[in-house]
């Protein structure tokens, strides 16, 4: 996808509607949204494309986004939301950086409750 003007706007569209397959509820459909937001928003400037697939799992939206600078997916894990808590991993049941050729991967989950499926 395109980091353009309206990129974070479709990218919340299509949470909506894979999240009414998995059966989230709104709250954490808002948090798949900050979620987005924040890939979006923390990717390189000079990054103009971001790949980001959601999946709907049983009451848990899966996210997939990158390609991301070595070490950048990290980065954005680690952006801190107070003492110990990183902003994504507050949000999300799990969360793990890929290497790969293109650069690095970045797979989170978003469940429906704390006790859903993690990574």
């Amino acid at each position: 996808m395109s980091r353009g003007i309206l990129a974070e706007a479709v990218l919340a569209r299509a949470a909506g509607a894979v999240a009414v397959r998995c059966d989230l509820p709104l709250d954490r459909l808002e948090d798949a949204v900050l979620v987005l937001a924040t890939l979006l928003g923390g990717a390189a400037p000079d990054r103009e494309d971001l790949e980001v697939t959601l999946e709907p799992w049983q009451r848990a939206m899966a996210v997939r986004a990158g390609p991301f600078a070595p070490g950048e997916a990290q980065r954005l894990l680690d952006l801190d939301a107070g003492p110990g808590v990183g902003v994504l991993q507050s949000l999300v049941g799990g969360a793990t950086v890929e290497p790969g050729s293109r650069g690095d991967f970045l797979s989170l989950v978003v469940a429906a409750d704390a006790d859903g499926p993690a990574l």
